[in-house]
C-alpha cells in the first residue's frame, strides 16, 4: 500500500534534511577541491552541461552553471536530490559549455 501524503509530510518533518538519505549516491567521476589558492572566478556564472556518473544510476548529462574553475577542474552546481551537496568538481574534459 503506498504512503499517504500525510506520511510522507511526517516523514519529513522527522528526518529533516535527512529524510531524503537513502536516495544519496557518490558522483564516481567528482575530483578532490583543488587548493583554495589556485582556484579562481571571474565572477560571472557559465551555462554549462556537466558529465556526471552515479554510483547507481551511471552516467548522465546535467545542464548547469559553474562558477569556478582550476587549472583542469571545474566547480558545476548540482541541484539533485540524490547528491548531499550542491556542488562538485570535475576534470575540465567532463564540462563543456552550452
Amino acid at each position: 500500500m503506498p504512503a499517504s501524503p500525510d506520511d510522507e509530510d511526517a516523514r519529513q518533518a522527522r528526518l529533516g534534511a535527512f529524510a531524503d538519505a537513502d536516495l544519496w549516491q557518490e558522483i564516481v567521476n567528482a575530483r578532490r577541491a583543488p587548493p583554495a589558492w589556485t582556484q579562481w572566478s571571474d565572477g560571472a556564472r557559465y551555462a554549462v552541461v556537466a558529465r556526471l556518473v552515479w554510483e547507481r544510476d551511471g552516467e548522465e548529462l546535467v545542464e548547469t552553471w559553474s562558477e569556478l574553475s582550476s587549472s583542469n577542474l571545474v566547480h558545476v552546481e548540482v541541484r539533485d536530490p540524490r547528491y548531499r551537496l550542491l556542488g562538485v568538481w570535475l576534470d575540465a574534459a567532463d564540462v563543456q559549455s552550452r
